[in-house]
């Protein structure tokens, strides 16, 4: 599988550990931005609640808080989703990627560390600066 090339401010040391590092299993991250075949522009980030009762294992957010989100934000549209997980299953589990809708890309941030995915699995990942 081809890397996705990842560019934006998101990906600023002083944009992005800044506020992943406040990321808690009780929210989801959700990625505004554009999508051109493996060219990604990250935009923004915002936090929405995680729904799921075992917010540990895996993650579920509202349609309509995604629909608000939606409508408070002129960033570019929602491309994707990046969740933590604890350090003993740094990546990706296949409900997450089952569950992510096509055409979207899913994160998972542990320790410091993200790793990209679609919901055909793990996508290798370069950062343009």
């Amino acid at each position: 599988m081809s890397p996705f090339i990842i560019f934006g401010p998101v990906f600023d040391k002083d944009y992005l550990f800044p506020f992943s590092s406040f990321f808690v299993r009780e929210e989801v991250c959700v990625v505004f931005g554009l999508r051109y075949g493996p060219y990604v522009y990250f935009s923004s980030l915002a936090k929405i609640r995680n729904t799921h009762p075992d917010p540990e294992r895996s993650f579920q957010i509202l349609n309509k808080d995604v629909k608000e989100l939606e409508q408070s934000y002129r960033e570019g549209r929602i491309i994707g989703y990046i969740h933590t997980h604890s350090p003993i299953s740094p990546k990706p589990s296949t409900i997450d990627r089952k569950g992510l809708p096509e055409g979207m890309i899913g994160g998972v941030w542990c320790e410091g560390k993200l790793t990209l995915y679609t919901n055909k699995g793990i996508r290798p990942f370069r950062l343009l600066p």
